[in-house]
């Protein structure tokens, strides 16, 4: 859950920053570096954490998260954001 919660609050803060930013005149803060890399460390931060999510989904709900026809499946979220899986 902790790292659920903190992917969400990452994206969350990410896309309130982009809505300000975008309601700019000009929007030149979205062009700026410091922004370009904000959101790219969002992104690294999206990937590798998803993962984890996805690992602590399948610790909890066991065999029927790698089912795909069941309400508990991540199996498919788990293979789509990590190849090495």
């Amino acid at each position: 859950m902790s790292d659920l919660s903190l992917l969400r609050a990452e994206v969350s803060s990410a896309l309130g920053e982009f809505e300000r930013a975008s309601r700019e005149p000009g929007r030149e803060s979205l062009s700026t570096m410091a922004s370009a890399l904000r959101f790219n460390n969002l992104k690294i931060a999206a990937s590798e954490q998803a993962p984890r999510v996805c690992q602590g989904a399948l610790g909890v709900c066991g065999i029927m998260g790698f089912k795909n026809d069941t309400p508990f499946s991540v199996g498919r979220h788990l293979r789509t954001r990590c190849p090495r899986a």
